[in-house]
């Protein structure tokens, strides 16, 4: 009896992590032992949204100033019906959004600091504490030949990088994540130019912080970082 309780708490945990698409456990915690809508707030490290709408609905997302509110990002729900949003804190001192039921813009219901923005819209705000996050920059380089590489996914993630430095290696330069969320490594290289990208559980990504572009000789888009210590 006792492995089999074993089993069942293991299961409830994988099938959460399956469900929300990460493998943060307290996270995890929080959002299946949800039960009660919360206000919105920045929690761990994460932007945290939650919504229960009165009547039924087939959707509801969430929209951001920082993205221009182009990309609708899907909340999910739990077991005891209360629908959650989270994503890693940007680097921003506050954040304005809106929510998306069924087609139909607003502000948040639960937010206290709703009011309108420069366009007249109604949106809703969140401030970020200033220790939510650690900046991340672009590829950087020193005297010494140290050349730091850096990315912001979601906690838990594999990432690696692979460029003309390694091959294309996609195992030979794992990135460790050194704070929730941002991933980094370091390796020596000459001066010159290289090619590389990111690749986040096995889906490419390109350095968000680095706007040089090249492409490969398959035509396939890539990052560039030049190395000059002249």
């Amino acid at each position: 009896m006792k492995k089999a309780a074993i089993y069942s708490v293991l299961f409830i945990i994988l099938a959460g992590s399956s469900l929300w698409g990460q493998s943060n456990l307290p996270l995890h915690l929080k959002i299946m032992q949800l039960s009660t809508v919360e206000e919105p707030q920045i929690w761990n490290g994460m932007i945290f949204l939650t919504a229960r709408p009165e009547k039924s609905v087939r959707f509801i997302g969430v929209a951001f100033d920082y993205e221009s509110y182009n990309t609708i990002h899907p909340f999910q729900i739990n077991e005891k019906g209360i629908y959650v949003f989270t994503a890693p804190v940007p680097e921003r001192e506050e954040i304005k959004y809106r929510l998306i039921m069924d087609g139909l813009w607003m502000a948040d219901p639960l937010g206290r600091r709703n009011g309108k923005d420069s366009f007249g819209i109604e949106v809703s705000r969140l401030t970020i504490p200033l220790q939510s996050y650690i900046k991340v920059t672009g590829p950087s380089s020193d005297a010494s030949g140290k050349t730091v590489f850096s990315l912001r996914s979601r906690p838990d993630a594999t990432v690696s990088i692979v460029g003309t430095f390694n091959g294309w290696d996609p195992y030979m330069t794992p990135m460790a994540e050194t704070s929730s969320g941002v991933y980094s490594t370091e390796m020596k290289l000459r001066e010159g130019s290289y090619f590389y990208y990111f690749i986040v559980d096995g889906k490419k990504a390109m350095d968000p912080q680095n706007f040089l572009r090249a492409r490969n000789t398959e035509g396939e888009e890539v990052c560039r970082i030049d190395i000059d210590r002249s």
